[in-house]
C-alpha cells in the first residue's frame, strides 16, 4: 500500500469548531505564499472543512457556497503527498454532488505554482484570472460532469 494511502488511515474530514483555530493557524502560519491569511479569508467564506487524524488538525479548507458552487478560498495540509489534500476535496466533491452544485471553484494564489498543478492534476481548468486588491489569483473549475 503507498505511503499516501497509510498517512490517510483513521483521518476523518469534519466541520470546523472554534476550538480547532489554535491548530489551523500553525498550519496557516507553515504554509502561506504570500497570500492573505486564513482569519482575513474568514470575512469571506462561510464554511470549513477540517481533516484530523488521531486527534491533531491535519489540514483544512476554506470554502463559500453559492448558489450553484462552492468557491474554496484556501486549502492547506501539514504534510503535504499525504492523501489529506485529496480527502479534503474528495469529502467537499461529495458535499458539492449531495448538494446539486454544478462546479467547485478554487482561487489559488498566482505565487503558488505547487498548489496550481495540485488541482489542475486533479481535473480542475484554469479558466479566468482575479484580482482582490493586490493579490492576483487563477481560478481553477471542476465542472458536475467532472464531479
Amino acid at each position: 500500500m503507498p505511503a499516501m494511502q497509510l498517512q490517510c488511515i483513521g483521518a476523518v474530514v469534519r466541520e470546523y469548531q472554534s476550538e480547532d483555530a489554535e491548530s489551523i493557524s500553525l498550519i496557516d502560519d507553515a504554509s502561506r505564499t504570500g497570500a492573505m491569511s486564513v482569519v482575513k479569508l474568514r470575512d469571506y467564506a462561510n464554511d470549513m472543512l477540517v481533516l484530523e487524524r488521531s486527534g491533531k488538525i491535519r489540514g483544512y479548507c476554506l470554502y463559500s457556497e453559492r448558489r450553484n458552487s462552492f468557491r474554496i478560498l484556501h486549502m492547506s495540509v501539514d504534510q503535504q503527498r499525504s492523501g489529506f489534500g485529496c480527502r479534503l476535496i474528495n469529502a467537499l466533491l461529495t458535499r458539492a454532488i449531495t448538494k446539486g452544485k454544478s462546479r467547485i471553484d478554487a482561487y489559488v494564489d498566482e505565487k503558488n505554482v505547487q498548489g496550481q498543478l495540485w488541482f489542475a492534476k486533479r481535473g480542475f481548468e484554469c479558466v479566468e484570472i482575479v484580482t482582490v486588491g493586490k493579490l492576483v489569483q487563477y481560478v481553477f473549475r471542476s465542472l458536475r460532469s467532472q464531479l
